[in-house]
């Protein structure tokens, strides 16, 4: 692990080095409160009182930011994120309180909006907003108003309908770039993530929510359940979207944001939640066959980072090596990070790391990213968790625990 560790000192090193002014974006995911997350943790990690400091100047210059007039609701890129972050900070002492009456009503709002429009989105709709919510609830039940409404309108909006004797939940959406129309099972943007909302809603244990959510939980689950493929012909459990969706059919990608793994985290915590031995079993089993799958061009793995990329891969094997401690997901995890290792290889790249883009034009088709989601502090976040003891709560912000 020498080799992480150094790694990790590298890309630690260099974020906290980057001009604060520089930064534009605000977001937890995409923006400058992904790298002061990176940092904080690694601080922790190292005793480095130095790298605190800078994270906190971070943490000015993306309030700074926000009260210019970042006004984008979204968990991704906008307030829902940042909101979130900011309190757990707050929590740890870290900074004082800066989430407003009026920041929280604006989040409602939008939350309210995006729902209307059928925009169920963890990223960038109403899950994420929604999750704001509902992490801030554990701790304040002055958020719980909230959250009953959350439960009203997922409850008011699910397609429910009965197929070969099995109840069956899902919600339509719309594709965050095309706009069509679908039905989609991923974590990024479709009903895993609602899945891992609800189980986590369950868990505040509102009486007068319990048996609505179970039913949704039950039925969406069934719902992903039917959307299995022929693995040994598709190379995965699930279709990038969901069969009704995916035409002609296709495998999905070995990542957090679409296909298997995704899917599968949310399918454990539900059983986790309600105590479902059965689903519990499912997950292992998807992700157990995931194990196998370590092609990196059938698996369309082109860079490391966390959203579609080795370090996500291995986090997630990680993160359930930490659940369940079984010895596959513990070697599994380390050949990822291995892999993640040998993505470091552009000289121009931020501790040798680029994400890919496809773009058409040439120099924006490899792009170094500092952020959590696309970039070189969620590469780091991965890494730090391979080599350090302490539980990595951070993953909360990808639905992971």
């Amino acid at each position: 692990m020498e080799a992480v560790k150094a790694k990790i000192e590298e890309i630690a090193t260099l974020l906290s080095q980057i001009d604060i002014e520089s930064y534009t974006h605000p977001g937890l995911l995409a923006g400058s409160s992904g790298v002061a997350c990176f940092l904080f943790e690694y601080a922790h990690y190292a005793s480095n009182d130095s790298i605190r400091q800078q994270a906190l100047k971070i943490i000015d210059k993306t309030i700074e930011l926000v009260f210019e007039g970042n006004s984008y609701p979204t968990f991704c890129a906008g307030l829902a994120g940042i909101s979130l972050f900011l309190s757990d900070l707050e929590e740890q002492k870290l900074v004082e309180t800066t989430i407003t009456k009026e920041i929280d009503q604006f989040l409602e709002m939008a939350m309210k909006n995006e729902i209307i429009h059928d925009h169920y989105d963890f990223l960038h709709g109403a899950v994420g907003i929604s999750y704001y919510f509902v992490s801030r609830a554990e701790k304040k039940k002055k958020y719980q108003r909230v959250v009953k409404l959350i439960v009203d309108y997922l409850d008011h909006t699910a397609q429910r309908y009965t197929e070969d004797g099995v109840n069956l939940v899902k919600w339509k959406s719309y594709h965050h770039t095309t706009a069509a129309v679908e039905y989609n099972i991923s974590m990024s943007h479709g009903m895993s993530s609602i899945v891992v909302l609800l189980s986590k809603i369950l868990k505040l244990g509102i009486p007068s929510t319990r048996k609505r959510i179970v039913a949704l939980i039950e039925g969406a689950i069934n719902y992903i359940l039917k959307q299995q493929i022929d693995r040994n012909t598709y190379q995965s459990v699930f279709p990038y979207s969901s069969i009704e969706t995916s035409m002609p059919l296709t495998g999905s990608r070995l990542a957090w944001c679409y296909g298997d793994l995704g899917v599968a985290m949310a399918i454990w915590q539900a059983g986790e939640t309600l105590e479902n031995e059965i689903w519990k079993d499912k997950a292992l089993e998807i992700l157990s066959f995931s194990c196998q799958r370590r092609d990196l061009q059938e698996n369309l793995l082109v860079d490391a980072c966390f959203c579609h990329g080795t370090a996500g891969v291995a986090h997630i094997f990680n993160r359930m090596y930490r659940n369940t401690g079984q010895e596959i997901f513990h070697k599994t995890y380390l050949h990822w990070v291995d892999e993640t290792l040998k993505m470091a290889k552009f000289e121009d790249g931020l501790a040798g790391y680029k994400t890919f883009h496809g773009n058409e034009e040439p120099e924006q088709e490899w792009l170094a990213e500092p952020g959590m989601l696309e970039g070189v502090s969620g590469i780091g976040l991965a890494l730090l968790a391979a080599v350090s003891e302490s539980e990595p709560v951070w993953d909360k912000y990808f639905l992971l625990s």
